[in-house]
């Protein structure tokens, strides 16, 4: 099969991680993730984050929701505070200083997207 070549996807940034097709792009020791699989869960994110610029806020973390979720914002978009994870009080303060309009935030068991309002 010959390789595709990646491309820019038009207005994004980020490439098309689609065009890598099968391949493996995440293995963590619970699972792999082909390119094909993750660009179908970033778009998920990015669907669900919608069309409208809104600060995003994810609690990042060693898991594979941290990075869909972080994916999924960029390809929409949307600008992003990457914050250290499981540090709730520190989460809070960030909250609180910066007032994202969505918060993407938990562990890689107990991953949750809190809609703090609709627009920005």
């Amino acid at each position: 099969m010959p390789r595709r070549s990646p491309r820019l996807t038009e207005g994004s940034p980020l490439l098309r991680l689609g065009d890598f097709g099968d391949r493996p792009a995440v293995i963590t020791a619970d699972d792999e993730l082909t390119f094909d699989a993750l660009q179908s869960r970033v778009d998920a994110v990015a669907e669900r984050l919608g069309p409208t610029r809104r600060l995003v806020l994810i609690e990042g973390g060693n898991h594979l929701d941290a990075l869909i979720g972080y994916l999924g914002a960029l390809s929409a978009g949307h600008p992003v505070i990457l914050a250290p994870g499981q540090h709730s009080d520190h989460i809070h303060s960030i909250v609180e200083a910066y007032d994202p309009d969505v918060v993407l935030d938990g562990g890689p068991n107990d991953w949750s997207i809190v809609e703090r309002r609709t627009g920005t």
